[in-house]
């Protein structure tokens, strides 16, 4: 694996040569079953730009917080959302760029930041550098035109929750002209119950087709709502997320929160527990969890896999909830559905402080999200190894955070 990632790096870094290096390079890739795109920002490969579906808004990020520490946002304005038409893209159902003539088109945050942000995913994309990505070649189909219910790493269940549910839910204001466009989306949607229980909360009768991740698609024409929510995946080798590598339409996500409140029913129950762990398959991660939630149930937590619960089970009990702890992990895109003033602990590697996934929320739930940060005894060196690389949380510094928050 070492060996064919170094030889990957070479033949891209030959593609900047001019002349008899480049053209070797590029058709060795070829031969390797892949293609080799430049990055470029959406808007340079975008054909039609549609009027506006949402008014001006404002960005809000929120720094993850340590207890005690003060809070840290940053507020930018943004434009309202002008729905874009591309012409003639190369797609792939777990990625956000748009491949065309030559180019990977994607997020002008990430644009701007394609030194540091990474597309590498272990599945279309096999490898980036200097703003340069190469794509695994796959079995390719045609599609007339559709309407863009995919991005990066849309398998996971927080990036399709918090990225690609809420441009799902913009799309339905399109007008009805666009009616009879078919909803693109990734095939988990409909092979996940709990993905497919989200989807026909925003879906309508809009007919949906489902993306297989074996192939690429290519598409006459994509209608595409630019996501309210934007988060690096992955970072360059060396690099962590910082809180600027964030974007969030605070309006559109509030108005997300409520849809979602509102076609689910939920309200907070009285008899919903107070003091929620969120626990999770050993398999994943892995830290000395059992310690922890021995000490949990002495203060009185009670015990969820949200995994194993429907979504509106999910929503209900981080509704209900007073404080919810645990660790960071995909099942946090739940804390959009907390009440105002409910309180969260999440401990995360410290060298993932800067990612901003869940600190964002609070700003659209009015929730309150304290980190906790912590050591490896393994070298990590980059974003890649937070998801392998096991840790302790020590039991004593967890139980003077609980106390600290419930007391």
């Amino acid at each position: 694996m070492n060996f064919r990632r170094s030889l990957m790096k070479r033949l891209i870094r030959l593609t900047f040569r001019e002349g008899l290096l480049k053209n070797s390079a590029s058709g060795a890739l070829r031969l390797l079953g892949y293609t080799t795109v430049d990055a470029a920002p959406y808007q340079n490969g975008a054909s039609v730009q549609l009027p506006a579906i949402t008014g001006v808004s404002v960005s809000q990020v929120t720094a993850p917080q340590e207890l005690g520490a003060e809070q840290k946002i940053i507020r930018e304005e943004l434009p309202p959302i002008s729905p874009l038409i591309f012409s003639d893209v190369v797609v792939r159902s777990d990625s956000s760029v748009l491949c065309q003539d030559g180019y990977g088109l994607m997020p002008s945050l990430a644009f701007k930041n394609k030194h540091r942000v990474s597309w590498e995913n272990g599945r279309s994309c096999a490898f980036d550098a200097d703003g340069r990505l190469v794509f695994e070649n796959r079995p390719q189909e045609q599609i007339v035109r559709g309407i863009c219910g995919f991005a990066e790493a849309s398998y996971n269940w927080y990036h399709w929750l918090i990225e690609i549910l809420p441009m799902i839910m913009v799309a339905g204001d399109l007008g009805a002209e666009y009616a009879d466009w078919p909803l693109l989306v990734p095939e988990e949607a409909f092979g996940n119950a709990t993905f497919r229980e989200t989807l026909d909360l925003f879906r309508g009768n809009r007919e949906v087709v489902a993306l297989r991740k074996t192939h690429q698609y290519r598409i006459g024409e994509l209608l595409f709502c630019p996501p309210p929510v934007f988060g690096p995946f992955n970072m360059q080798r060396g690099h962590w997320p910082e809180p600027s590598d964030y974007s969030q339409n605070l309006e559109v996500m509030k108005s997300f929160r409520s849809a979602v409140l509102e076609k689910l029913a939920v309200t907070a129950r009285q008899d919903g527990p107070r003091r929620v762990f969120l626990a999770r398959p050993s398999d994943v991660r892995q830290y000395n969890q059992d310690d922890i939630i021995a000490a949990a149930r002495k203060k009185d937590f009670h015990i969820v896999y949200l995994e194993k619960l429907s979504f509106r089970e999910q929503v209900q009990i981080l509704h209900d909830a007073d404080i919810v702890v645990g660790p960071s992990g995909a099942a946090w895109a739940g804390s959009l559905f907390m009440r105002p003033g409910t309180k969260g602990l999440i401990w995360v590697h410290r060298e993932y402080m800067g990612g901003s996934f869940f600190s964002n929320l609070t700003c659209a739930s009015g929730s309150q999200l304290t980190y906790l940060p912590v050591d490896s005894s393994d070298k990590i060196s980059g974003t890649r190894d937070t998801a392998k690389t096991a840790y302790t949380l020590p039991v004593d510094s967890f139980v003077a955070h609980v106390d600290a928050l419930t007391g």
